[in-house]
């Protein structure tokens, strides 16, 4: 695959994500400028977002170099965009966001460090630093900020 093919695919993927933000800012009713409401701001950024990917798009077609994109690491980025994904649905369907964020960072941790397993003590320390990691947020997000996520 080419840089100009893989950003075109990109730049596409996220033109999708701002029309499904907008679309879901708008659920949260706008409001006008004069009554500002809930989904005001997340509707001006999904449509930043869409004019400078369309900006990014037209640069892309001007360019004339393109070269080989390597990608030495894709089954890795594949791996990684798959546990995220499998985060994302655990969260939405069954709640318990940080359940579900300890197993997250450890099997992110657990990929990344593959090599390094066999040692009992880099699995100790992935359980530890996930759970300090959960720990943190929850106290940043519950407790200092009062926002409850579950």
């Amino acid at each position: 695959m080419t840089i100009k093919r893989s950003s075109y695919l990109v730049l596409l993927l996220l033109i999708v994500v701002g029309v499904v933000y907008i679309k879901t800012a708008i659920d949260l009713n706008g409001g006008t400028i004069s009554d500002i409401g809930a989904g005001f701001f997340p509707i001006i950024l999904g449509s930043l977002l869409i004019i400078l990917c369309v900006v990014s798009f037209i640069q892309s077609v001007l360019k004339t170099n393109d070269k080989k994109l390597d990608l030495p690491n894709l089954p890795l980025i594949l791996i990684t965009i798959g546990i995220s994904a499998l985060f994302i649905i655990s969260w939405n369907w069954f709640g318990y966001f940080y359940i579900s964020l300890v197993v997250y960072l450890l099997a992110l941790m657990t990929v990344f460090y593959k090599e390094e397993l066999r040692n009992k003590s880099r699995l100790l320390k992935n359980i530890l630093l996930s759970l300090f990691i959960t720990g943190l947020i929850y106290f940043v997000f519950d407790y200092l900020l009062g926002l409850r996520l579950t």
